[in-house]
């Protein structure tokens, strides 16, 4: 089975698990219901008015509910584990989580203190500050590191911080705020209506079509594993990133390190020849009359020279009768 069928099939699997957890959703609760009753308050021939209500007021907007906030959800892990390229990365292990419920803590704290009312709007605005004060660190601290793994833990420790700043403040707080604060941390369905779904569904819908709509580039596919960049590739984007290919491919932590041989990167050197080797190869090219032919036409052309020849023989003449050399011959004698 190809990647693709198997991608289709979990999905399809995760489809249909979905549909039937929907369903028992409004069959199943403190009211037994029969599906005919279900269907009919679903179809607007409900005769029973209590029916009726508990299936559109009650149990139907909770449950589209779950649905818009479970995608929010999963978006949010699957936007921070591509940004980061790390499978673990996810609002709770990065630490966001735990931002957004010291800011809530806070509002809540200052506010009932106050003799004020907090509404759900205030401590909505409230989260998503923490959380992007959470998540600004994180990118901070991401411009230091060399690692994935490290930023990781630069996240867990950012939870831990916040989560440790949030005990300290409830433990001055007077009960009524600890009660509501733990009520809020643990999050409940029960009491949903349409004006919430469609709060939500104007601020989770626009976020998943950008999310889903963001255009598949090629670093995307690398950071994935879908493609492996060629050599060229790699080597502009180690270009692009001011590091070597082998800090690019994982090599080395040393980011300015020289790249080795199996590159096919070789440092440029200038290479000094003999002086009778140079004068052997400024003779073969003003006997072709041609100084701008190819490396190799010259090549050929100094193999088939009378000069080269004679200068080779006696560089091999004189390496024979070298101790090197004689010792050579000693052990060619001997086999």
């Amino acid at each position: 089975m190809t990647t693709k069928k198997r991608l289709l099939f979990s999905y399809g699997i995760l489809a249909v698990l979905l549909a039937v957890l929907f369903a028992a959703n409004l069959f199943w609760g403190s009211v037994a219901l029969t599906p005919e009753a279900v269907l009919s308050a679903l179809l607007g021939r409900g005769q029973d008015a209590l029916s009726v209500r508990i299936i559109t007021q009650l149990r139907l907007p909770r449950a589209v509910m779950v649905v818009l906030l479970g995608a929010a959800l999963s978006a949010a892990g699957y936007l921070l584990q591509t940004f980061f390229a790390n499978p673990i990365a996810g609002p709770f292990v990065m630490g966001i989580s735990s931002g957004a419920k010291l800011a809530v803590a806070l509002v809540m704290v200052v506010f009932l203190n106050q003799g004020l009312l907090t509404s759900s709007l205030t401590l909505i605005l409230a989260a998503f500050a923490g959380a992007m004060a959470a998540m600004a660190f994180v990118l901070a601290v991401s411009r230091r590191v060399q690692r994935m793994s490290i930023l990781v833990i630069c996240g867990v420790m950012i939870g831990y911080i916040c989560s440790a700043i949030t005990e300290f403040v409830v433990a001055f707080a007077q009960d009524s705020n600890i009660v509501n604060l733990h009520n809020w941390s643990q999050g409940s369905f029960s009491g949903m209506t349409w004006g919430n779904v469609r709060a939500a569904a104007l601020v989770v819908l626009p976020a998943l079509a950008a999310a889903l709509g963001l255009p598949r580039l090629s670093i995307e596919k690398f950071e994935t594993g879908r493609q492996t960049p060629s050599q060229e590739q790699q080597q502009k984007l180690a270009g692009a990133f001011g590091v070597s290919l082998p800090y690019l491919r994982g090599e080395t932590d040393d980011p300015t390190s020289m790249d080795n041989w199996l590159s096919g990167a070789v440092p440029q050197e200038d290479v000094v020849l003999p002086k009778a080797v140079r004068k052997a190869t400024a003779a073969v090219v003003a006997q072709s009359g041609d100084s701008g032919r190819s490396d190799g036409a010259v090549f050929s052309a100094l193999l088939k020279s009378d000069s080269f020849k004679a200068l080779v023989r006696e560089t091999v003449l004189d390496v024979l009768k070298s101790p090197e050399g004689q010792a050579l011959l000693a052990k060619a004698a001997k086999k």
